[in-house]
């Protein structure tokens, strides 16, 4: 269980960035 809410973290440290490179990239999107 913990493993999970590890890679979860992981997953949220790894695609924030890219989310918010999109909604900079496209801010009217």
């Amino acid at each position: 269980m913990l493993t999970k809410y590890l890679l979860r973290i992981q997953d949220i440290y790894y695609l924030g960035p890219i989310f918010h490179f999109l909604l900079l990239y496209f801010p009217y999107h």
